[in-house]
């Protein structure tokens, strides 16, 4: 989870800022709990002995959702992430998994992959 977490804040610096100590602490918590059950897979593409880009996908009911990312942009010109990316997609595929959402965000690279966009609802119920 570290190799990630270094990852994810060098990508920009908007999500090193996102990424402080209490979103860190949510992500090794949750990401455990949720992998524990198998709900939850880290992915990382690795070059010259060292890991360049990560994903953490989450997977439940015939879906895999790509949920978060990471990269060195010291390596941004061998495009980490869109090759890890394609893994994580073939390796749904091998699996027979029918469903890759690249969940939410208009980032232009989920668009290279020829997604379909789909409404996100919030609902809230009330009691009476």
């Amino acid at each position: 989870m570290t190799r990630f977490l270094t990852l994810h804040r060098l990508s920009k610096v908007g999500k090193a800022r996102f990424m402080d100590e209490r979103m860190e602490r949510f992500f090794r918590s949750v990401t455990a709990l949720l992998a524990a059950k198998g709900w939850a897979r880290l992915w990382f593409l690795e070059y010259e002995g060292a890991a360049v880009a990560a994903f953490i996908c989450l997977e439940y009911a015939g879906s895999v959702g790509l949920y978060n990312s990471g990269f060195d942009p010291a390596h941004a010109q061998l495009a980490p992430g869109i090759v890890l990316l394609a893994h994580l997609i073939q390796d749904a595929i091998d699996r027979g998994i029918p469903t890759f959402d690249f969940l939410r965000g208009e980032e232009p690279y989920k668009y290279g992959f020829g997604p379909s966009p789909e409404d996100v609802f919030n609902i809230r119920i009330t009691g009476r």
